[in-house]
């Protein structure tokens, strides 16, 4: 079942009314006593629906973690003057919140909850921004906004008597069981559970053209090979780059072999600063530019999912582990950040990195359990929830995310957490790689596009110039930049920096051009 392409709300105590809205879909329902409330949204019969949903509610919100998959659920009681905002665990949608007098706003957009004939960017919240440079660094009840939050993945965010408390309500757990499971049969468990979740799809969604972005070789051909069969138009898409040949000639060989079309987008890395179109959120996976040329492609191809395998991430620094795996090592061996974070040469000011010191140890004091899957259910709203790609209808498909495949992702040893190990091996694409993509990336290559390659021809005075913000709060020393700029020892040295501040200085330029009507 599919919901609303998109909701928001306001609560007034002066003219409560009672509402129901659902965005999102339910694979699999395991609450039998919910069966009621989905066929009424099935049928769009919202008032029926809203019945149900108080009989529910009468036994408690238990039954919401029973429904597998991503949705959004408002509900309000004009009669009791109570309500909630539900994010399920698997929603990759964001789902922000803001107070207005006594006012409560709700949106997944968010130019709807932002001030009216105000920059974008004069909203913005400076020490949000710092701290973004830590892993997991930004609360995962926080946006980049002032006085804007979210409410996270698997969050409940209950209203009454006119305030808002948020907690997080549906989080997996590590299975000590799976640790004694072989490789075979983890493979053939997350196979399954996969090819499970497709099937869901088949029903009814024939209608549908998925676009893949082969952006890592093994899993896009793992992510093309399992859905083919469950999709009646599949696209392969690549970037091509300057650094990107031999991946172009691998998604060429891949989709020749699963029989799929395969776009290459040929962005030109020239494109002046003025003409990169801006988004209200950093993307910090994909620079703004690929995103829009990405989206342009996609809706000349008809596509109306774009899909990504976002449990499992090829990592070339790390050794290829899982990114939610990575997040869990690093609590578990309670790592510091300030341990190691700077060098003797910094680009931070001393401000700076004494902010970052403070929320370091406040992180270190979250709950263990927790905090690994917040950061990772949670980061990644940037790039897949930019409003531009709701203009155009366009949606997100994940095949691997699944409450298992989070559950394997955080309990199994590291010997098995490879998603090369996980994936390929079951489809049969190991033996096609050529031999420099079975390897991990060169780290300078790719991750240095992550970032529009014109920029890096510019001085660092150029780059000042175009991107002043973070100097201006402070939070950069401009001497040391223009300095150490075209220093190739200390690019390396102070990579992680530079990168981060490289992203966010080209996201707050974009800001300065978006004013909310």
């Amino acid at each position: 079942m599919c919901g609303e392409q998109t909701i928001k709300g306001i609560v007034d105590p002066i003219f409560f009314r009672s509402d129901l809205q659902f965005f999102g879909e339910v694979w699999n329902n395991q609450a039998p006593e919910a069966r009621l409330f989905l066929k009424f949204l099935i049928e769009r019969d919202m008032t029926r629906a809203r019945q149900e949903l108080d009989e529910l509610l009468q036994n408690g919100l238990d039954f919401l973690k029973k429904l597998d998959g991503p949705f959004i659920l408002v509900y309000f009681d004009r009669k009791r003057k109570k309500g909630f905002l539900y994010r399920s665990l698997l929603c990759k949608a964001p789902l922000y919140y803001r107070k207005r007098g006594r006012q409560w706003l709700w949106s997944m957009a968010l130019p709807d909850l932002l001030e009216a004939d105000r920059s974008a960017l004069a909203q913005v919240e400076p020490d949000r921004v710092l701290i973004s440079y830590l892993q997991g660094g930004l609360p995962e009840t926080a946006s980049f906004y002032r006085d804007i939050h979210r409410v996270p993945a698997g969050g409940l965010a209950r209203y009454e008597d006119e305030r808002i408390q948020v907690s997080v309500f549906d989080v997996p757990l590590p299975q000590p069981h799976l640790n004694k499971w072989r490789t075979e049969d983890l493979m053939s468990f997350l196979h399954d559970t996969m090819v499970k979740r497709l099937i869901w799809r088949k029903s009814g969604r024939q209608e549908e053209k998925v676009g893949v972005l082969l952006s890592d070789g093994e899993q896009g051909a793992a992510t093309v090979s399992l859905l083919k069969p469950f999709a009646s138009g599949l696209v392969a898409y690549m970037i091509k780059e300057k650094r990107s040949l031999a991946e172009i000639a691998l998604a060429r060989r891949i989709a020749h072999g699963e029989e799929v079309p395969c776009v290459i987008l040929e962005w030109d890395g020239t494109v002046p600063h003025p003409s990169v179109p801006a988004t209200w959120l950093p993307s910090f996976y994909l620079a703004a530019p690929y995103l829009h040329y990405w989206r342009e492609h996609c809706v000349r191809d008809e596509v109306t999912r774009l899909c990504y395998d976002a449990v499992f991430t090829v990592s070339g620094l790390r050794r290829r582990k899982s990114a939610l795996r990575l997040y869990w090592e690093g609590w578990q061996n309670k790592q510091r950040w300030w341990r190691g974070m700077f060098s003797a040469s910094t680009l931070f000011t001393k401000e700076a990195k004494e902010r970052l010191l403070v929320r370091e140890r406040e992180l270190q004091e979250q709950d263990p359990h927790l905090w690994p899957l917040q950061c990772w259910l949670n980061e990644e709203d940037a790039l897949f929830y930019a409003p531009f790609w709701l203009e155009k209808g366009l949606r997100f498909f994940y095949p691997a995310l699944s409450r298992e495949w989070l559950e394997v992702a955080i309990s199994i040893p590291g010997k098995h957490v490879s998603s090369l190990q996980l994936l390929q091996r079951w489809n049969g694409h190991s033996s096609a790689l050529p031999a420099p993509l079975a390897t991990s990336p060169a780290p300078w290559g790719r991750f240095q596009q992550r970032v529009p390659p014109y920029e890096w021809e510019w001085t660092g005075r150029q780059w000042l110039h175009e991107h002043p913000h973070l100097a201006e709060w402070q939070w950069i020393d401009p001497d040391r930049l223009i300095q150490w700029w075209e220093d190739g020892r200390k690019r390396m040295q102070l990579w992680d920096e530079i990168l981060w501040m490289m992203q966010i200085g080209q996201w707050l330029s974009g800001l300065e051009r978006l004013t909310v009507d």
